[in-house]
């Protein structure tokens, strides 16, 4: 299987410490970084050691690149992802992945089997809006929304935006 080429949405610090040597230990390969600045941009990659860098996310979009990581201002990840996926790039994404309800509903109304969280952040969710039974030390719901498997913003979906990064495979957009 060959590696994986991403491409890196934000000039971030946790993509400079983290998430770039996380790729290379992976036999992946991180091709360039996007960022609004190109002083920014230029200065990342050269101390990266990344081969490109651009300004223009559609530029980025148009590389030969498999994935992205978007870690860029909290405002931006939720259209960035989307123009990602419809570009047909597996997206890995910081959190907050949406700022707003319509977003979250937006992006949680598509078909699952393209999105996987931490699974640490599925069983906190679990055991967080499960009540609490005479045999079971498990806290009751911290509010009512919440009861287990309801569709509300406390089921899985908010729990899996709000607990760390999501993956998104394009096929779905």
């Amino acid at each position: 299987m060959p590696a994986l080429k991403w491409g890196l949405i934000g000039a971030s610090d946790i993509a400079a410490t983290r998430v770039i040597a996380a790729i290379r230990a992976s036999g992946g390969e991180t091709i360039g970084v996007f960022s609004g600045s190109a002083d920014r941009a230029a200065d990342f990659a050269a101390g990266n050691g990344l081969p490109d860098y651009t300004t223009d996310l559609d530029a980025l979009l148009d590389w030969e690149i498999d994935a992205v990581y978007i870690s860029s201002t909290n405002a931006l990840h939720f259209e960035q992802a989307i123009r990602a996926l419809k570009a047909g790039k597996h997206v890995l994404c910081e959190k907050p992945l949406a700022l707003e309800a319509v977003q979250a509903e937006a992006w949680w109304s598509w078909p699952r089997p393209w999105v996987s969280c931490w699974p640490q952040t599925t069983t906190c969710q679990e055991a967080l809006c499960t009540p609490k039974s005479a045999n079971s030390s498990r806290p009751e719901p911290s509010a009512p929304s919440c009861p287990p498997k309801s569709p509300t913003p406390c089921s899985f979906p908010r729990g899996c935006a709000d607990g760390g990064s999501a993956w998104a495979h394009p096929a779905a957009a």
